[in-house]
């Protein structure tokens, strides 16, 4: 697509797929970072953002005329129009794409808070509930925190807030453990510890605070597994 660069391209009477080769450099003026689009498949209904004008129409239309050369002046602006085209569609595919995927992550966040002190709470029950696949489900959470860190953290996060808050004093420990989906205190005692750095009893006892104030952070560590 460069006019310093020798190319050549074959389109067949019925074309299935159209490959073109950009020199990296060329691309770079185009796309800062073109390594977040490797491996990119859009849907046929995702290719364009224009149903009237397919991504590659401006090219296969003139190809006869560029093929004998009558367009030859027109080249670098046909090849800029093209490339234009192909950024601005695939950035706004996964720009659309990471809106699908907040809107999902925000979905399982809150499925997460509402069954809590569920025991029963995994991975792959979220996913039948959210009617996708486990695999897809932890896909989500890939780049941040696992996705069953993040539920044993926030079920800590919770159990903190209510070892800590005076009004539930008179709840026993195991009570409170069981209430956020625990069902074993040994599995609770361990893991509340490695966070917290205390046990449940003495995080209690040093950090129970009337309802107006907020009971301390846990230490930034990430907890065992589920």
């Amino acid at each position: 697509m460069d006019n310093s660069f020798e190319r050549s391209i074959f389109v067949p009477r019925a074309v299935q797929m159209l490959t073109v080769c950009v020199p990296k450099l060329v691309l770079n003026r185009y796309i800062a970072n073109p390594e977040i689009y490797e491996g990119l498949v859009l849907n046929s209904d995702q290719s364009h953002s224009k149903p009237s004008a397919p991504l590659f129409d401006i090219l296969l239309n003139s190809w006869e005329k560029l093929k004998s050369g009558s367009l030859r002046d027109f080249a670098p602006v046909l090849s800029d129009n093209l490339l234009r085209n192909i950024t601005e569609t695939c950035a706004t595919h996964v720009h659309h794409q990471n809106s699908k995927k907040a809107k999902r992550i925000a979905q399982a966040k809150e499925l997460i808070e509402e069954h809590l002190g569920d025991p029963e709470l995994s991975v792959e029950k979220l996913a039948e509930m959210m009617e996708v696949s486990s695999r897809y489900l932890r896909a989500l959470f890939s780049q941040s925190e696992k996705i069953s860190h993040y539920i044993l953290r926030r079920r800590l996060e919770d159990c903190a807030r209510l070892l800590a808050d005076g009004r539930y004093h008179d709840l026993s420990i195991t009570a409170i453990a069981f209430k956020r989906g625990f069902n074993s205190m040994a599995h609770f005692s361990r893991a509340f510890k490695k966070v917290y750095e205390a046990t449940p009893r003495d995080y209690r006892k040093h950090n129970v605070t009337s309802q107006e104030q907020e009971p301390s952070a846990p230490q930034e560590k990430e907890p065992s597994a589920l």
